[in-house]
Order: structure tokens, then sequence, then C-alpha cells
């Protein structure tokens, strides 16, 4: 009774308060964060290591029970449990829903080592085990689709990294990512019977290539106070280096490489990943939304960057939205807002 007498006895404090309140709401309202799906913490990691040409059984046997028995040592553990494959072990550990956000980088820091101290007794043929802690709970919001008739995968790689830093600058944007770049590779095609007929075989030629491309440190030289970085001069810096190798024969004769060779850079067959936009190969620029960030806010601003890209891009390329999901978002508030206006009207 005293508030309502009170607000009775004093309508125009009333009127203010109310008008302070709505006023502070409206306000409140516009700085809310808005996403489909909100971000959420993800207690699981995965432990991948290859082993070419071992069976599931040997697989099993020879790395992933191995793996399974340190990261049973965890405190934190809540389950493990793995899949080997024919040359491929994957061991899931999944840590107690009780362990908080904050203590899991310290968690799996941890596992990291434990794995790193068992690498010595993994057989001999077998890749170091990767662990895979992140992208479990990334949810790409917004999708930009970049195409470009007559231009390259490469060529549209370099443009859509060029975009990719852009974005990332941005303040509602917490991680972008670029899917269906193809892998490069260089082919080195001979024909065995003419290096047979000069006296290599595959092996020598491998060799050969190998030990001239250098890729190692030179170490340093000490002049008094000042340490000078030696860089060994040879490794390949393009086709045409490669070509022009020369070969020492048995007979002490030399020639080039590319004499004896077809050599060519290309894309890696059968491709990996694939992205088409509306039918045409291309390269997809995801971007995730910041948390607490608006994904409405964040699909205007990416909305006017589209704009200013298309008018930089070379001629011929274009980017476009893939996936929108701040126009569902938005969709969804202003149905609601028009259903509870309704109610009061």
């Amino acid at each position: 009774m005293g508030i309502t007498k009170f607000a009775l006895e004093n309508t125009r404090v009333t009127i203010i308060m109310l008008l302070v309140i709505l006023i502070m709401g409206i306000t409140s309202y516009g700085n809310l964060s808005r996403e489909s799906m909100p971000p959420f913490t993800i207690r699981i990691c995965t432990v991948v290591t290859q082993f070419p040409g071992a069976s599931p059984e040997r697989v099993e046997q020879l790395i992933t029970k191995k793996i399974e028995e340190v990261a049973q040592e965890l405190p934190e553990l809540d389950d493990v449990n793995s899949e080997s494959r024919t040359g491929l072990s994957i061991v899931t550990v999944i840590l107690k829903p009780d362990i908080a956000e904050g203590e899991l980088q310290a968690v799996w820091d941890r596992l990291r080592r434990k794995v790193e101290g068992i690498q010595k007794e993994l057989p001999d043929g077998s890749k170091p085990p990767k662990i895979n802690d992140e992208g479990f709970g990334t949810v790409y919001g917004v999708m930009l689709g970049l195409t470009g008739d007559g231009f390259s995968n490469a060529e549209l790689k370099d443009q859509a990294k060029l975009i990719r830093d852009d974005i990332v600058k941005m303040g509602d944007a917490s991680e972008v990512e670029l899917k269906g770049i193809l892998e490069e590779q260089i082919y080195v095609e001979f024909d065995n019977a003419r290096l047979a007929e000069i006296g290599l075989s595959s092996g020598m030629l491998q060799n050969f290539i190998a030990t001239t491309n250098i890729v190692f440190s030179g170490g340093k030289i000490g002049f008094g106070d000042e340490l000078i970085s030696l860089e060994p001069s040879g490794n390949f810096e393009s086709i045409d280096d490669l070509k022009k190798t020369i070969l020492t024969l048995p007979n002490r004769s030399k020639l080039e490489l590319g004499s004896i060779a077809n050599i060519s850079r290309t894309y890696k067959s059968p491709p990996e990943k694939l992205v088409r936009i509306n039918g045409q190969e291309g390269i997809a620029i995801a971007v995730a939304l910041k948390k607490g960030a608006n994904i409405i806010r964040l699909g205007q601003l990416l909305d006017e960057k589209v704009i200013q890209y298309n008018r930089a891009i070379p001629i011929g390329m274009t980017i476009s939205r893939m996936a929108a999901q701040d126009l569902y978002v938005d969709e969804k508030v202003s149905s609601f807002l028009s259903m509870y206006i309704n109610l009061w009207v």
C-alpha cells in the first residue's frame, strides 16, 4: 500500500521514474547481443594419429591404447573413446561438465605434454599425433563467397586472404576462416626407360632433388659482440630453378633435370575440399561472431564491406553472400516485437 499511496500522491515523480525506466529499457535493448546459436563451452578434444598402411588391429595395439592410457591419467577426465581405422587412430577425450571454461586450456596443455612424452614409444612410420581442442563450438554466422570466371584457385586465394585480413579487424568478428582452398603440388614425371638408358633410377633422382633443395640453417658466425646468421642458398624458388637442377650421371657427364623429366605445378588430385557458389567453383569466407556481439549489426557491416570489395577486387571476381544467419535472427526479433505490440494494442 505504501508504494501505491506514494505513486498516487506524487504523480509527477512517478511519471518521471517510468519514463527513465522506459528510456533505459529501450537503450539496453538496442545494445543487447543477438545470435541464433549463442556460444557454449565444449569440453571435448580429439587426438588423431596417422599410421599409413597399418591394419585397424595394429593401429589399436600400437597407438590407440597408448594414447588412451595417458588420457586416463587426467583427473578431469569424464570419458574417453576411440576409433581405430586402417592407417588412422582417433581418440576422443571428454572432460567432466563441471570443469570451468578458464581451466580448459591448462588441461589440454597437460594432455599435449603427456602425448608428446609417448611419441618415442609409437611405431616407426607413424606420424606425430595431432591434438585438436578447437573448432567444435565455432558457429559461422555469415559466409561470403568469392568467385572469378577465368581466375585460378590460387589467384582467388590471394584475394580472399586480403579480404580475411580486413574482416578480422572488425569489432564484432572473432574468427574468419577460408574454405575451398586447393592444395598445390609439384609433379616430376619421367620415363623409367629413359632413366635406365642414362644410368639413373627414380631413387637417385629423388636424392638429387632432396640434396639440392637446401632448407636448413647454416648456423651463425660471431664477430665480437655481433652474431651473423648464415642462410645457405640453393633452395628452389620456382619451377625453372627445379628444371635447371644439374644431375651428375654415373659416367661423370652432367645434364639438367628438365631435359629428362616433365615438371609441372598443379593442384592436388583428387581435391580434398571443393566449394561451389551458384554452381561455380570459388572460396568461402566464413565469419564467426564475437561473444556478446550483435549478429544483425555484423551482417549490416559486412553488407557495406561487400559493396566496397566488389569495387576494389579485380574485374571478373565477385563476392556475395552465401549464408545469412543475421537475416534469420532479425526476422525472428521483428516477429516477436510485432506479436508483443499486438498484445498491448
